[in-house]
Formats: structure tokens, C-alpha cells, sequence
């Protein structure tokens, strides 16, 4: 392992914010599929995952042709995000509750986004443009959730 590791660019810590937040949104989504019970709001978590594991993927290979790689959660993070939701989805597992919760998660996603692109104006213009296309995703899945509103 090498003492030295270069300090992070603005284009490694962009794409690090995009990979977690994509993340972040298939960890929630494979928390709550399993305790949706209708078969429409299924089938939205499922073509949601997959378009943030598309950007999750994307920011991964970016990293790595920067010979970098996105930063994990702590655990202590990770723990309190999985009982929060499991708490709060088994608390009541309605279809409007859920999609409460799904709509202020992608919130969360679009100023995460908002902040790490205002943070690092010196990205390159790729990484800039997909997390502009992150964050007008997750404004489009935030408007989704509240039709199961």
C-alpha cells in the first residue's frame, strides 16, 4: 500500500458525492421493496434502482480511470440510515408514507447534488453534466412519488 495518496480534485470528490448518493438511493429502495405492498409502487422502486445503479456505475468508472475510488460510509452512517428507514417504513408501510419518505430522500438527493457541483466549480465539465443529470433524476423521482401521494 502506498504512504501517500494524492489529495482528492474537484472531478474525484464530484463523482465520490455522485457514487454515494446513488448509493444511498439503491440501499433505501432495496430496504422498502420488499415491504411495498403495491405491485405500481414495486415496479417504480425497481426502474428507479436501476437508473442509480447506471449512475452509480458511471461515477465508479470514472473514479477508477482516475485511479481513485468512491469513499465508503462509515459504519456508524450506514447503521443509522438502515434503521431509520426500517423504522420508519415498518412504522407504517403505507403506500402514501412510503412515498413520503422516498420523495424526501430524493429532496436530500437534489441539494447533495446542488452543494457538491457549488463546492467544486473546477470539475470537469463530464463530471459536472452527471450530476446535473443526477440531480434532475432525482427531481423527477421526488415529483413520481408524490402521484402515490
Amino acid at each position: 500500500m502506498d504512504a501517500y495518496k494524492a489529495a482528492p480534485t474537484p472531478d474525484t470528490r464530484l463523482y465520490d458525492r455522485i457514487a454515494r448518493n446513488a448509493e444511498n438511493a439503491c440501499t433505501a429502495l432495496s430496504q422498502l421493496m420488499p415491504i411495498t405492498p403495491d405491485s405500481a409502487m414495486k415496479a417504480e422502486m425497481a426502474v428507479q434502482q436501476k437508473k442509480y445503479r447506471q449512475f452509480q456505475a458511471a461515477a465508479q468508472r470514472a473514479l477508477e480511470s482516475m485511479d481513485s475510488q468512491a469513499s465508503t460510509p462509515s459504519v456508524v452512517g450506514r447503521l443509522c440510515m438502515d434503521v431509520g428507514v426500517q423504522l420508519k417504513a415498518r412504522t407504517d408501510p403505507s403506500n402514501r408514507h412510503l412515498a413520503q419518505m422516498l420523495a424526501q430522500g430524493c429532496c436530500l438527493g437534489v441539494t447533495g447534488c446542488v452543494m457538491a457541483r457549488r463546492d467544486n466549480p473546477a470539475a470537469s465539465e463530464n463530471a459536472q453534466r452527471l450530476a446535473r443529470e443526477l440531480e434532475q433524476f432525482e427531481q423527477n423521482a421526488a415529483d413520481r412519488w408524490r402521484d402515490f401521494l
